[in-house]
């Protein structure tokens, strides 16, 4: 076994990948989703120290998720 000095440490893997962009979602734009995508959309948000507000599309069971900040 060789003992090495100064290797990188790489970051962590991350996890799954996105199944919803809300990473590339700048302030005030927004994308429609179904319940899960709204949820999916608030756990992100507190990770990452964003903010997203949402509406209930009438007639309909999806939503519209809009980046606040």
């Amino acid at each position: 076994m060789q003992i090495e000095r100064g290797a990188p440490i790489p970051g962590h893997g991350g996890g799954a990948p996105l199944r919803y962009p809300w990473n590339m979602l700048e302030k005030g734009e927004s994308i429609v989703v179904g319940s899960a995508g709204r949820r999916a959309a608030f756990l992100w948000a507190g990770r990452n120290g964003v903010t997203f507000t949402s509406r209930k599309i009438r007639g309909n069971d999806r939503f519209r998720v809009w980046r606040i900040a």
